[in-house]
């Protein structure tokens, strides 16, 4: 009986409202930490630049270990070097 409970429309429907809250905030403020996160990167002389363009998210789904949302970025990578104020470059050949 309780299976024919957890199966009927108004249960489901009551559980998808539920779970149908709306997580943009979270979500923008996640994304606002990542693209702070790839800004700029120094370590030692090198720089990894970092952003994201774009990004589509696809539907929640409950998962083994919570909930899964698909997302696909867009964005642009460099890496260059710069040499830290106060170093002295040097490709360690004698000399």
């Amino acid at each position: 009986m309780l299976l024919a409970v957890a199966k009927s429309a108004a249960v489901r429907n009551g559980m998808a409202d539920a779970l149908s809250q709306n997580f943009s905030s979270d979500y923008n403020r996640i994304l606002k930490a990542v693209r702070k996160a790839i800004a700029d990167k120094r370590v030692d002389d090198f720089i990894l630049s970092a952003r994201v363009d774009h990004v589509v998210n696809g539907m929640i789904f409950p998962a083994a270990q919570g909930l899964y949302m698909p997302v696909d970025a867009v964005g642009a990578a460099k890496f260059s070097f710069r040499r830290a104020a106060g170093t002295n470059f040097s490709l360690g050949m004698p000399g």
